[in-house]
């Protein structure tokens, strides 16, 4: 979890690991190939080359735009340079009365920045005063995988990277009422705050 607090990447490996899985980071899948049922990867870390054997191979590597195919060419809006269809602040195309939303708009491609985006675009068309546009800093991130994350903000790395004086918090679940009531009260809510 490169892009998340580095202490909740360490709680969510610990969490794998008391579960059985092995984990790696820093490596390389080399190669993939399936023999007898079963898929052979070679794998490259720092410290050596493996082949890891496995009943089946997830790839979830990110998302590829799907803006082919649509009449995009035809209308001549402009993509960014991901594929993806490129917009200003507020959602509009390059072509006047075309806004998109969305993923074809490109990440983060989450349902609830869509949502955003949506409101923002209907009330830019609307004509509503003083429309804010998206604000990419400030859309929560969530990985879907047990446990779960969740975060929005800064990680405490980036904000000691950009020397801002912050403060702490943490709460553990287990002192959490819901959590406990489900019986799943592992983890915790941890806030970097500017001092």
């Amino acid at each position: 979890l490169p892009t998340e607090d580095a202490e909740v990447a360490q709680f969510v490996r610990k969490q794998f690991e008391q579960k059985g899985m092995k984990v790696l980071t820093d490596a390389v899948v080399q190669s993939i190939q399936i023999e007898n049922g079963q898929v052979h990867c070679v794998v490259e870390t720092a410290n050596h080359v493996q082949t890891l054997v496995f009943d089946r191979v997830l790839s979830a590597i990110g998302v590829q735009p799907n803006t082919t195919g649509l009449g995009l060419e035809r209308l001549g809006v402009e993509l960014n340079p991901q594929g993806f269809v490129a917009i200003d602040d507020y959602c509009k195309t390059n072509v006047a009365g075309l806004y998109a939303i969305g993923d074809v708009a490109g990440a983060p491609c989450l349902a609830h920045k869509a949502s955003h985006e949506a409101m923002i675009c209907v009330e830019k068309i609307a004509g509503v005063a003083n429309v804010h546009s998206l604000d990419r800093s400030q859309i929560p991130g969530c990985i879907f995988t047990h446990p779960q994350v969740a975060s929005i903000g800064l990680t405490e790395n980036a904000a000691k990277a950009q020397n801002l004086p912050i403060r702490i918090g943490k709460f553990s679940l287990t002192a959490n009422g819901k959590a406990l009531a489900i019986g799943d009260a592992s983890g915790f809510v941890k806030t970097v705050i500017h001092a």
